[in-house]
């Protein structure tokens, strides 16, 4: 009995950790092109639901629960997506091996770019 507590224990204390449905272990990184990249994009939070279409002109329309929120302009940049705010900041995106768009960084407009670590990768599903 005294040792089925620890062993108890230890088991309640590696499941504690709070799963992110939105995290992957991505190993390669897609060359998008515009015709890959052009579409809808979403993900959930908790009752949000954030969407987010990439269309073919270079705007970015922002959806919170299906109102459109803000329309930013968007390019490809080597193997990466830049969407650009009017405030000068830059969301960077790639495209995961599943065709999601996943948010890897930003940059901020004094041109400082902050990677997300793993766990804070929104990772959002093409729905058409």
């Amino acid at each position: 009995m005294k040792t089925l507590i620890p062993i108890l224990i230890g088991l309640l204390v590696v499941g504690c950790g709070t799963p992110d449905s939105n995290v992957t272990e991505e190993a390669t990184v897609i060359q998008p092109t515009r015709e890959d990249v052009v579409g809808s994009y979403e993900h959930k939070r908790e009752k949000l639901t954030f969407r987010v279409v990439l269309l073919d002109n270079g705007v970015a329309e922002h959806y919170l629960n299906d109102t459109k929120i803000d329309e930013d302009k968007w390019r490809i940049v080597g193997k990466e997506i830049h969407i650009e705010d009017k405030d000068g900041n830059v969301g960077v995106h790639r495209i995961g091996s599943d065709g999601s768009l996943i948010d890897i960084a930003v940059i901020g407009k004094d041109g400082v770019r902050t990677e997300y670590p793993k766990y804070k990768q929104d990772i959002s599903k093409k729905i058409k």
